[in-house]
């Protein structure tokens, strides 16, 4: 069954159709699939995330004149050091986002 649906995107409007993808009788085969998780990529992403998201939103645009490359390069170098997600998380909390 299509669902037709309106769609406005600045001055562009069109009608969509979209139709299933795939009926509720051909389930998903969750047993064939895999994943490689790499700790260490997944750490830096969560630690680049928390850094950019104090950049952009933290309430003073000057961040109170921190160089705030340098502080991301300050606690990096404690990144590098960590073993566990927990090791992550305290270098996170340890970050001085109001300096």
């Amino acid at each position: 069954m299509a669902i037709k649906f309106w769609c406005t995107a600045r001055a562009n409007s069109r009608l969509l159709t979209r139709r299933p993808i795939r009926s509720i009788d051909q389930p998903l085969r969750t047993d064939e699939l895999s994943m490689n998780i790499v700790p260490e990529e997944e750490w830096q992403q969560i630690y680049n995330d928390a850094w950019r998201f104090v950049r952009d939103f933290f309430y003073d645009p000057n961040l109170h004149g921190v160089d705030w490359k340098t502080m991301k390069q300050r606690y990096q170098n404690m990144l590098n050091d960590a073993v566990t997600r927990s090791d992550v998380n305290y270098v996170i909390g340890r970050t001085d986002w109001r300096a």
